[in-house]
């Protein structure tokens, strides 16, 4: 479930033309994201970018590039190509499976817009995209109302972001689903909890290939929404103290 929410020196029809274009913008993410979707972006990349390099979209090679760098800063605990586990555990379809898989987003090479596996991956970007829409639907709010925006938030079912955030107050839920009053420290928070399934994560480790457990939920604070929501998987599995926090100016609470 999506929430916008805008206060603007406009009328209501131009709110509610915003918040058409703000919805559109999260549902074009989807479209190409998806790994649900067979015909989705994201899908062709799985099928065929271990065969030969295949061009994607501006949109596609941002996340990709972000999710490798994070990769990278996390030393590999932030790792998009974790779909074989979800569809081994019932968490995904098995839509394409390749005979042969790896866990290992090093093997993605990225060069002029184009995406190479130099082994076969299934990229899930469950973790990460969900981030982006909201920060691609603000974004368009900000811009179309550019001189007579008051206020506006996004909310992507705990991934969140304000526009004038200072003072902006959110609830945030606890593994035990008592709610929690915070103020935003930044921009944008993203927040990971096991509450909605009983207990159990749908955060895995990809060097054992297994879910964590979660005994806390994790909020990060970021001045994207896309940093915020990948975090919270790396924070969920080595803390609140790693360098990867300072490097992306992101701050994680944990409750």
């Amino acid at each position: 479930m999506v929430e916008v929410s805008i206060v603007a020196d406009c009328d209501d029809l131009s709110l509610l033309k915003v918040s058409e274009l703000a919805f559109g913008a999260i549902k074009s993410v989807q479209q190409v994201m998806s790994f649900h979707d067979t015909q989705s972006e994201l899908s062709q990349i799985n099928q065929v970018a271990y065969l030969k390099p295949v061009q994607v979209s501006e949109a596609m090679y941002l996340v990709l590039k972000f999710a490798q760098d994070l990769h990278y800063h996390s030393g590999g605990v932030f790792d998009v190509s974790v779909a074989p586990c979800l569809i081994r555990d019932g968490l995904l379809p098995s839509n394409h499976m390749p005979s042969d898989f790896s866990m290992d987003l090093s093997v993605m090479v990225l060069s002029n817009n184009t995406v190479f596996f130099q082994k076969p991956l299934l990229l899930d970007l469950g973790g990460i995209a969900k981030g982006y829409a909201v920060d691609l639907a603000l974004q368009c709010i900000e811009y179309e109302l550019s001189g007579s925006l008051q206020q506006a938030s996004v909310n992507a079912g705990g991934d969140l972001k304000v526009y004038n955030w200072e003072n902006y107050s959110t609830l945030v839920p606890d593994t035990n689903k008592s709610m929690h009053q915070l103020t935003m420290r930044n921009a944008a928070i993203a927040t990971s909890s096991s509450y909605y399934l009983d207990g159990n994560s749908a955060i895995y480790d990809t060097t054992q290939g297994q879910a964590i457990e979660m005994p806390q939920t994790v909020s990060v604070f970021s001045d994207r929404c896309m940093i915020a929501d990948a975090l919270t998987k790396v924070a969920a599995q080595v803390g609140s103290s790693h360098p990867v926090f300072d490097h992306f100016e992101a701050e994680v609470f944990l409750l």
